[in-house]
């Protein structure tokens, strides 16, 4: 009963543990859900307005670079004329350059030198940009703007071709540190924003912190993502936005997790490209309010629903507890009536009997024993004494049992032969339904004047005999097990008896016990138990149950347990009684 009382809480905990895993499930989903749901809506806003700061930005760039080209081109128009209007408009337009560009010079490409310089060239001379960009100046035909060049901050060459026999060009120096004064502070001073300027080739001209500066995204990102996406923009020349959820580590610089917007700026011959960043924090901290509210609704949805099935549970456990509780009290009242009904059944200890000394025992390995033993007398004087075991324990084998029981000590009495005993039995239980139960059986009937034991057995160990010093087995010849085979025969076998000697029947649950550690008491370790005399039947059976509770150790029984000791002594003729004299 309390197994099943054990199943019903198991059941009962297993389907409510589910459930809520269940509702548990449902309540992470719903919230994960909300939380993508929220995240996504608020890094498409993010993404919106970035895309249109990163447009405008660019626009602005393009703007800053055309306006020098486009005063180049004026220059360049007053370079065709000669004298001091020339001059004088050059100058004018310099003025105009100033704040843009550091300086500005025109290359004579047939000469190779510089003319007509304007502005300050105190750390970086025009022979110094001309030395480094050489191969480029020559084999410019139109407007451009050089890439990035390693002088001071960086810088670029905006460059307007002048036509004459002279091929010359009009060079202004564009510092970087402007471009980013102009169009990149703004944006590198919000919260976790930044800009990157990237040239043709995805080299860094100017960053926040200056710390890239020079370093290629494409050749010095450790991230092969970033490479990837680099490589992808730059060579399909389009703009568009990726998100990266975790850092992402350029040269030695670590840069954190962003949204980041790439734009072409469209410049003469070349294009250039403006990364903006911002950092999802702001993002997540924003999701987060939302999700933590989420949440805190989930866990209270989470600990309602676990308060019920809590409840639910307990009420119905405990219902069928008290339930189990009574059925096992009445159960367990049957099951001793049933085992003092059984116990009815067994001789008792001290028999009287004679020449013989019988002491036994009866475990059951539960309530109720399949293990039987007998002892009576037969009419013609001797003694007979049976062991048995029915398959399996509990009601059904005791049952069996009884049957058994009953069948042998009416037959025996009347045929007074074990095998023919045990045939008569066997052919009862046979013709009987007993859903494939067997039993062994031994029978011993022990002629005191012959001194010798008539031996039976079906499928039963024989007993142990004691020589003096030690106990074997009595080489009995063991037969099928009863309630198998109709037509089974059991002959009868004859064994000497020496005065003075010990006895043990026993069932196959005594071999079969076993310690904590899996092994069996065996039938060696039984005979290795026993040695030298006993004096009597009850110290043989306190030393072999001692022998076997102390190898199990504690260990539950698996099978009933069952022990017949037996003392004999040879028979001893009765005194006459005296004469009594009569009046």
């Amino acid at each position: 009963m309390e197994l099943a009382a054990k199943r019903f809480a198991t059941r009962t905990l297993v389907s409510h543990v589910l459930l809520l895993a269940i509702v548990v499930a449902v309540v992470v989903v719903a919230t994960r859900s909300v939380y993508e749901s929220a995240r996504e809506q608020a890094i498409d806003q993010a993404l919106v307005q970035q895309e249109l700061l990163a447009r405008q930005t660019g626009r602005g760039i393009e703007s800053f670079y055309d306006s020098i080209l486009a005063d180049l081109d004026l220059i360049k128009l007053a370079d065709q004329h000669s004298g001091a209007a020339a001059d004088t408009i050059s100058q004018t337009l310099w003025d105009k350059l100033q704040g843009r560009v550091t300086h500005l010079f025109a290359y004579d490409r047939a000469t190779h030198t510089v003319t007509r310089r304007f502005g300050d060239e105190d750390e970086i001379s025009a022979e110094r940009l001309v030395d480094a960009s050489r191969a480029w100046l020559e084999r410019v035909n139109e407007r451009d703007v050089s890439g990035f060049l390693p002088f001071r901050d960086g810088l670029n060459l905006a460059v307007v071709p002048v036509d004459g026999p002279q091929r010359r060009v009009l060079v202004a120096v564009v510092p970087l540190r402007v471009v980013q004064s102009q169009f990149l502070t703004d944006v590198n001073n919000q919260d976790a924003m930044g800009a990157l300027l990237l040239d043709e080739g995805g080299k860094v001209m100017a960053n926040p912190e200056g710390s890239m500066i020079g370093r290629s995204l494409m050749d010095d990102a450790t991230d092969p993502r970033v490479r990837a996406i680099v490589r992808q923009y730059i060579g399909q020349g389009k703009s568009g936005t990726e998100v990266f959820d975790d850092t992402v580590k350029v040269g030695d610089t670590l840069l954190n997790r962003a949204i980041t917007s790439i734009r072409p700026i469209e410049l003469p011959q070349k294009k250039w490209w403006l990364v903006i960043s911002s950092g999802l924090n702001d993002v997540d901290r924003i999701v987060n309010t939302l999700f933590r509210k989420a949440v805190f609704f989930g866990v209270f949805v989470v600990a309602s629903v676990t308060a019920i099935l809590v409840s639910t549970s307990t009420q119905l456990i405990r219902s069928r507890a008290r339930l189990e509780r009574v059925r096992h009290e009445l159960l367990t009242k049957e099951l001793d009536q049933a085992r003092a009904i059984q116990l009815a059944w067994l001789p008792e200890n001290h028999s009287t009997l004679r020449t013989l000394d019988v002491a036994a025992v009866n475990q059951p390995a539960s309530h109720i024993s399949g293990d039987f033993y007998n002892w009576f007398e037969l009419p013609d004087g001797r003694t007979a004494i049976m062991i048995g075991d029915v398959t399996g324990h509990g009601i059904a084998a005791a049952f069996l049992m009884s049957t058994t029981q009953l069948m042998v000590r009416t037959i025996l009495m009347r045929v007074a032969d074990p095998g023919k005993c045990l045939e008569e039995v066997n052919h009862h239980l046979c013709v009987q339904v007993f859903n494939g139960q067997f039993v062994t059986m031994l029978i011993m009937v022990i002629d005191h004047q012959k001194g010798e034991a008539l031996v039976a057995s079906a499928g039963h160990a024989g007993p142990l005999v004691s020589d003096g010093e030690s106990f074997q087995p009595m080489p009995v010849q063991a037969q099928l097990v009863l309630g198998v085979e109709e037509s089974m025969t059991y002959p009868t076998e004859r064994f000497p008896i020496a005065p003075r000697s010990s006895l043990l029947l026993y069932t196959d649950g005594v071999i079969d016990v076993q310690n904590p550690a899996g092994e069996r008491f065996s039938e060696e370790r039984l005979q290795r138990s026993l040695y030298g005399k006993f004096a009597n039947a009850q110290d043989l059976l306190d030393a072999v149950k001692d022998a076997v509770n102390e190898f199990r150790a504690g260990a539950e029984l698996t099978d009933d347990l069952t022990f017949v000791a037996i003392q004999y002594q040879p028979a001893v003729a009765a005194p006459k009684a005296p004469a009594v004299a009569t009046a």
